[in-house]
């Protein structure tokens, strides 16, 4: 059997409440051999892990911001929080699906999650509270852009990607600062803007940028299927 892999998806509260994912995840899921299993906002740490146990992997999504309350700031102007319902089950997803050793792949938004899980904290508005960096929010019109980013040696990132440096696509105004428990940097922007974490000894990875736009590159193709073959590794035979 192919591997399970969740995805967690995005939560509108506005109006008549709806779930939402784009597609680009799945397909870049089902490209790397799994199936892609959408999940809602939970209400409870049972129904979670209940969830979690039929899971062989985990990609945490993008979405608006983590309230900073949560790792103990006050809300910047720019800062646009995400539903209180997605916020709380995507932190529980987070921190139990790391429990139970479940392979992590957290694009953007998730890498974020990783890090507050985790104890760490975020720059809220990169430009703003630090106007000498790069852009990394894309301008108004929508045009895409797109940036450098260093990769460590010997993270498990660098062994994915095989590459000391790729273009990276860029769609984000927050970024790690302090670094959770047992994370560690292991990319930067040219900036020196944390673009990827990780733990070094468990499949717990984390990306700043959509590498699920950029599958038709194949080191970004590549961390999907890396996320994969970890989750078919501990998936029984």
């Amino acid at each position: 059997m192919k591997p399970h892999v969740g995805l967690n998806a995005d939560y509108e509260a506005d109006g008549h409440a709806y779930h939402k994912l784009y597609v680009d995840y799945t397909r870049s899921v089902e490209a790397a051999g799994g199936v892609p299993i959408i999940l809602p906002a939970f209400h409870d740490d049972e129904d979670i892990l209940s969830v979690l146990a039929t899971l062989d992997a985990l990609v945490l999504t993008g979405g608006s911001d983590i309230d900073p309350e949560l790792y103990g700031e006050k809300a910047h102007p720019a800062t646009k929080k995400n539903a209180a319902e997605r916020q709380w089950s995507d932190l529980r997803l987070a921190e139990l699906a790391m429990v139970m050793e479940i392979p992590i792949l957290g694009i953007c938004l998730g890498c974020q999650l990783i890090n507050v899980a985790l104890g760490g904290t975020l720059i809220q508005d990169i430009g703003s509270e630090n106007p000498e960096a790069l852009e990394h929010s894309p301008p108004a019109d929508g045009v895409r852009i797109t940036h450098t980013v260093r990769i460590k040696d010997g993270s498990r990132l660098h062994s994915i990607v095989k590459a000391d440096a790729i273009e990276a696509n860029s769609t984000h105004h927050q970024a790690v600062k302090q670094l959770g428990r047992t994370l560690a940097a292991t990319a930067r922007a040219e900036d020196d803007v944390i673009e990827a974490v990780e733990i070094p000894n468990a499949w717990v990875l984390g990306v700043q940028w959509h590498p699920e736009r950029m599958t038709d590159v194949v080191e970004h193709r590549a961390l999907f299927e890396a996320l994969v073959a970890a989750g078919a590794q501990s998936k029984p035979v």
